[in-house]
């Protein structure tokens, strides 16, 4: 079975109220429990889920750079990806119009962590589906 290929990235904006007090410090006086999320979508039945948690306004920033930095990861095949991740890891956080953002701090850092994530996921989906060891998702 050949690797499955990642055909398109959408994002997710989760957000919880929490209550009176919970998630409450000197400088985070009215937090939400939040993140993030990466959903890569492919040509079988699987999906690589990432996320990185925020404290709420701003996470569709989050989403909306997850969005920009993925552009590079449609049409490949997760193995091959990943088999080079680190070059194309360096290559995505150096976008040349989202460089001066991040990549080390902020919203790029936290776009970068979710997609990530979400291709480590489907790199795992994918070798369970192929050898049939469900024990591994």
């Amino acid at each position: 079975m050949k690797s499955v290929v990642i055909t398109a990235v959408s994002t997710q904006d989760a957000r919880f109220q929490l209550k009176p007090g919970e998630g409450v410090d000197a400088i985070h006086t009215n937090p939400q429990y939040a993140y993030a999320v990466t959903l890569l979508h492919t040509d079988a039945s699987l999906s690589g889920v990432g996320l990185a948690l925020t404290l709420g306004a701003g996470t569709e920033m989050v989403c909306d750079a997850i969005e920009v930095l993925a552009m590079p990861l449609v049409g490949r095949e997760i193995e091959e990806l990943m088999a080079s991740f680190g070059q194309v890891f360096r290559q995505i956080a150096d976008h040349p119009q989202l460089r001066w953002l991040g990549p080390h701090k902020g919203v790029v850092h936290l776009a970068l962590a979710s997609l990530t994530n979400a291709c480590f996921d489907l790199l795992v989906q994918g070798a369970a589906s192929r050898s049939g060891n469900c024990s591994l998702i």
